[in-house]
């Protein structure tokens, strides 16, 4: 059986609003890092520590490993800062790059590849063999948040088209096919 078309075909205003979605999320989420920061310097203390609580369920937040603007940490670490940035620019890779691999079996396969420095860095740093620096966990957490993509910009893009198509085959009378 023929695998679909690559979902993120830009002639499908759907698939263009999801790609859109996906890109405005985060990008959102890429400026919410610097919230705290600028929070704490313009003297909001409570939103400040707000935004740091809002991101401290998925990073350790150490200010050590943390880029710093206005005197304060971004809310997340170096590594973390990669993953959110790289899923970002990734939005800008060109849909027909993503459509080569985009129903590849081995799309998982590509993620796992994408994060297998990110997870050496750490594994070699809490086995006491490598002392990892910041360029080195920003650019691992950068590779594996632009592979993330490769996953999840395709199946929130085929989510909204199948949402899309499904609604419209439901107002469609059965003899007259596919809307889309």
């Amino acid at each position: 059986m023929q695998p679909p078309p690559f979902p993120s075909d830009l002639s499908v205003p759907a698939a263009r609003t999801a790609r859109l979605a996906v890109t405005a999320f985060w990008g959102l989420l890429c400026l919410a890092l610097l919230a705290p920061p600028l929070l704490a310097a313009a003297g909001q203390s409570f939103l400040a520590r707000l935004a740091y609580a809002f991101f401290s369920p998925v990073c350790h937040q150490i200010s050590a490993r943390s880029f710093s603007l206005a005197g304060a940490g971004w809310a997340v670490c170096h590594r973390c800062s990669g993953i959110y940035i790289g899923s970002f620019l990734s939005c800008f890779v060109p849909a027909a790059w993503l459509a080569r691999g985009a129903y590849s079996r081995n799309r998982r396969l590509w993620l796992a590849a994408a994060c297998l420095p990110l997870l050496a860095d750490v594994l070699l740093a809490a086995l006491g063999l490598w002392s990892g620096s910041a360029p080195v966990r920003f650019g691992t957490g950068l590779l594996a948040g632009a592979a993330v993509n490769v996953v999840v910009l395709p199946a929130v893009v085929e989510f909204v088209l199948e949402t899309r198509r499904t609604v419209l085959m439901a107002q469609v009378p059965e003899n007259q096919g596919d809307p889309i």
